[in-house]
């Protein structure tokens, strides 16, 4: 009994790592493609850096096109207004618990938020170029504001609280839902 525990356990555990994987490699894809064309522009990546929050010397400017922010401990999104031009944003593996910040990036084509505390999906309702919404592994009950991003191709709420999913019919952009309800 004691060894199928341990291995159920281990490919419980591999199964996890490999979906992390796969997330980072999928991100890694989005982060240079859009619309079919290669983005040039500056990529930030201050992951596992122990970050609690954002501070105003965010070293992210007119020319970064991406912001990778991934493992660290942060718990809102701050000071990201000066970010204009962001295409991507990869903040996984943190401990957010809302989404305000993302509003103002009306130019993101990437949103990468799994594996937070996100109580309440907000801040998407000026973001219609958005494409790709990653909101795994959080806390979600429910998924509002998600009509308004009309370019909305792939969308995963996988190991969420979320009970229904809604009418999603305005979406006809969209390829690829996961969720587990």
């Amino acid at each position: 009994m004691v060894r199928l525990f341990i291995f159920l356990w281990l490919k419980t555990i591999t199964w996890v790592f490999n979906i992390y994987k796969l997330n980072a490699l999928i991100f890694k894809y989005f982060s240079r493609l859009v619309d079919g064309t290669l983005q040039e522009g500056l990529v930030v990546n201050w992951s596992g850096q122990g970050l609690q929050k954002l501070g105003p010397t965010l070293p992210c400017d007119a020319d970064t096109h991406t912001l990778i922010l991934d493992k660290n401990q942060i718990i809102k999104l701050e000071h990201l207004e000066k970010c204009r031009n962001l295409m991507q944003l990869s903040v996984a593996n943190n401990r957010l618990v809302r989404m305000m910040g993302v509003a103002k990036l009306t130019k993101l084509r990437v949103l990468n938020l799994p594996h937070n505390s996100i109580g309440y999906v907000e801040g998407l309702k000026d973001l219609v170029h958005l494409e790709w919404l990653n909101l795994a592994g959080n806390n979600l009950k429910a998924i509002e504001q998600i009509n308004y991003c009309l370019s909305l191709q792939h969308l995963d709420l996988s190991d969420n609280n979320i009970a229904q999913l809604g009418d999603l019919s305005k979406l006809t952009s969209l390829k690829d839902v996961r969720s587990i309800l």
